[in-house]
């Protein structure tokens, strides 16, 4: 072994042979008894523990005095430190230990563990309100349009797309934060505040003109069917159409609605069911009216369509609307008026007579609906003498569906009467109703007796005889009961009564001769 080689060997032990002293800060004392501090040097007793004096630090065996460069406080042992104020910049104190300071979002418990100007919120590093990290600094964040390069430096509702803050798709800046664009019909004050393309007309968010929101866009309607016609029955509509000039794309169904006065009265759904994109196409009608859906083919939906509604009322006014459906929904309606046709009316039911009084009876009658048509009734009235069968008299007319009820008068007193009622339309006459029940008439005050006579016998010249006979039947106007006779016989006026027994009366009297005698 060389000489050389036997000096480094013994050079090495005796540096591992060292004796370790303690770190000042760990060497007790009193106040009374110092003596442990001071053979450190620049030590002092504090708080029963040796600490070194100012400008001085504990390099973990004794003090040593602080050295500055570039103005910087360094500890020259980079784990330990006596004083904050020797831990370099961006690094912080603790337990006399000098630690880096945190970054962005990092775990913290006090301020002076984050990297400045951050502050530890919620038990972590961040920046003031509305700033963003950069990387070394908290930098204001950027509005609307400004230039970025990554979404945390845009303000808290915008994200960086294409090198500018913006919002989100399908949301605007209000100027202060980004809210929902609104949907079709909603109120808005501006353009951007409605889903694209839509636009603010009028207040609210609509689609051009002839353009339909469908939930995602501004789809384009069909035009009107071509070549519509109607022609009508009494109770049917038929109605042929061709496609649209312009469909703007693939016709998907026809929508066909009746109404009366703007009410649906029957709704018609054509669908394409056959060769089509399959799209839910619902009625609109509500559902207490007549539904119709007819699948068709795709071709067919192409060619000239005819149809036929049926189940309508006569003479009714109807609004016939037409409409291709296309993606969009409903296209642009074709409107049509139409009246259909009038009928025969039905046969005049419950026919009934009511007497008013002497001279007047009320006839009423009831006509099942639908309306026919301009309807007229005819009323019939016939008599019945005794027990002849009735023999009709006179006739009259009424206009008008709803007005079943007519009042007769200047009829025969206590006279037997029924009726017949017909109804009438431009299609001609309905079948006559039955006879009502035959009614009377009231009493009223009789008509002249007939067959009046006075005269005297032949041969008795004191002797007179009245004779007569009952009013003409039509005008007994009741039953007779009495007759009542004035005659001045007597020489005074004398009423006598003589009760009605029989149809031929004779009444014999005394007079005297060549004196003045007056009946009545």
């Amino acid at each position: 072994m060389s000489r050389q080689y036997f000096l480094h060997t013994i050079l090495l032990v005796c540096l591992l042979c060292i004796t370790c002293e303690s770190s000042v800060r760990d060497i007790s004392c009193t106040v009374d008894n110092v003596d442990n501090c001071t053979k450190y040097g620049n030590a002092k007793c504090d708080t029963n523990n040796c600490r070194c004096m100012d400008n001085y630090y504990d390099d973990g065996s004794t003090c040593q005095k602080n050295r500055r460069r570039r103005n910087i406080i360094e500890c020259p042992k980079r784990t330990l430190c006596n004083e904050c104020d020797f831990c370099r910049a961006q690094e912080y104190c603790r337990n006399s230990e000098c630690f880096s300071q945190k970054s962005i979002d990092s775990n913290c418990k006090a301020d002076n563990e984050c990297l400045s100007p951050m502050t530890c919120k919620g038990g972590t590093c961040q920046c003031a309100l509305n700033q963003y990290w950069t990387g070394y600094t908290c930098s204001a964040e950027k509005s609307v349009n400004e230039t970025c390069t990554a979404n945390k430096e845009c303000a808290s509702t915008l994200n960086c797309s294409n090198g500018r803050c913006q919002c989100f798709p399908n949301q605007y800046w209000t100027g202060s934060a980004c809210a929902a664009q609104q949907s079709a019909s909603v109120n808005c004050n501006a353009d951007a505040e409605c889903l694209r393309p839509m636009t603010c007309a009028g207040g609210t968010c609509e689609c051009a003109i002839n353009h339909r929101w469908t939930g995602l866009t501004c789809a384009a309607l069909s035009s009107v069917p071509t070549s519509v016609t109607l022609s009508a029955t009494s109770r049917s509509i038929q109605i042929s159409w061709s496609k649209p000039i312009d469909s703007k794309s693939t016709i998907i169904g026809y929508r066909l609605r009746v109404l009366v006065n703007s009410d649906c009265v029957v709704e018609i759904l054509l669908v394409c069911s056959t060769g089509c994109t399959n799209v839910l196409i619902q009625h609109v009608c509500s559902a207490d009216k007549r539904q119709i859906r007819e699948n068709r083919r795709n071709t067919d939906l192409m060619e000239p369509i005819s149809y036929e509604i049926n189940q309508l009322l006569p003479y009714t006014d109807y609004t016939v609307w037409l409409n291709a459906i296309n993606d969009a929904g409903n296209g642009n309606r074709s409107e049509s008026l139409v009246t259909t046709d009038s009928e025969v009316p039905h046969k005049p039911l419950d026919v009934a007579a009511s007497v008013v009084n002497s001279s007047e009876i009320k006839v009423t009658w009831k006509l099942s609906g639908p309306k026919p048509g301009i309807t007229t009734y005819h009323i019939k009235v016939y008599e019945m003498v005794l027990n002849a069968q009735p023999a009709f008299i006179k006739g009259e007319n009424i206009t008008g569906f709803d007005k079943q009820v007519i009042q007769f008068s200047g009829l025969q007193a206590y006279w037997n009467y029924t009726f017949k009622v017909v109804a009438m339309t431009d299609k001609g006459n309905g079948e006559q109703s039955d006879m009502s029940s035959v009614v009377t008439t009231y009493q009223d005050a009789p008509g002249r007796v007939t067959s009046f006579e006075i005269k005297r016998p032949s041969v008795i010249l004191t002797t007179m005889e009245v004779s007569w006979s009952m009013p003409l039947l039509r005008e007994r106007n009741g039953i007779i009961k009495e007759y009542k006779i004035d005659h001045n016989i007597s020489g005074t006026t004398t009423t006598e009564t003589i009760a009605a027994e029989s149809e031929i009366f004779q009444k014999l009297y005394y007079i005297t001769p060549d004196r003045h005698y007056q009946i009545e």
